[in-house]
């Protein structure tokens, strides 16, 4: 049976993927085993949290979601190494480290993990061929989402006209302030002034950085949450010491 508390969005909901062949899941921060102040569903051994209760919360996601097949993650480093996929991974299911993961095998669910950071999925459905990425504030300046749209693009039957997009919840302009020192790094245009710092437009240069790969807002659903607002989800901003929810997809 779903736990309907561990949901928080499904490509069941969406105008783009509800009739392809992937099958996707934001989770929430409920209906998991953690306690404060990871309570209650963290999916990230790197919080800090019992490694026994990430372990439980991992093993419900995955027979809840994905009964059939394995839970692949990612050691995130903030980089735009992209990893793909083999057929014989670890048997914890750990993939290796980068920020991105490749997939074309119907037997693995694929996750990446934030809280505040941008989960991003791209799916090539001529192809069969998905991708899940973080992208924090590092990996938008390093364009992995780009990297990762030419990486599936290496493949002579994909076609970027074919690509899909979607961008789950993170931290938004409303609320990621950052200091002077870091705002000297980006273009003018993402930067929203305040009294002596800034707010910080990641979404937009996520949309622009894909307008630069030929990618139409057609092709893109950006769910309209921030994740610092969004008291169902976790946020490092908001919280200080928290745990991760995680984007988990998985071909049909």
């Amino acid at each position: 049976m779903v736990n309907e508390k561990a949901i928080f969005y499904s490509s069941e909901q969406s105008r783009l993927f509800a009739q392809t062949d992937i099958q996707f899941f934001i989770t929430s921060k409920h209906g998991g085993f953690s306690t404060a102040p990871y309570e209650t569903l963290n999916l990230a051994y790197h919080t800090r949290d019992q490694d026994s209760s990430v372990l439980l919360n991992r093993e419900m996601v995955c027979k809840t979601f994905f009964p059939n097949k394995m839970l692949l993650w990612m050691d995130q480093i903030h980089s735009d190494k992209i990893l793909e996929v083999s057929k014989q991974p670890h048997k914890s299911g750990f993939v290796g480290k980068g920020d991105a993961m490749v997939c074309t095998e119907k037997s693995f669910a694929c996750m990446a993990m934030v809280a505040d950071c941008n989960p991003v999925l791209v799916y090539e459905p001529k192809i069969h061929t998905f991708g899940v990425i973080h992208a924090g504030r590092e990996g938008v300046k390093k364009r992995i989402v780009s990297k990762t749209i030419a990486h599936i693009l290496q493949n002579p039957k994909a076609k970027v006209e074919n690509m899909l997009i979607f961008i789950g919840p993170s931290i938004r302009k409303c609320c990621y302030e950052i200091g002077n020192e870091l705002a000297i790094s980006f273009p003018k245009k993402y930067l929203i002034q305040k009294d002596v710092t800034y707010n910080l437009d990641l979404i937009k240069m996520l949309q622009d950085e894909l307008l630069s790969c030929q990618i139409k807002p057609s092709q893109t659903e950006i769910l309209p949450t921030c994740t610092c607002c969004e008291k169902n989800l976790f946020s490092y901003r908001r919280e200080g010491i928290t745990g991760r929810f995680g984007l988990i997809a998985a071909l049909r």
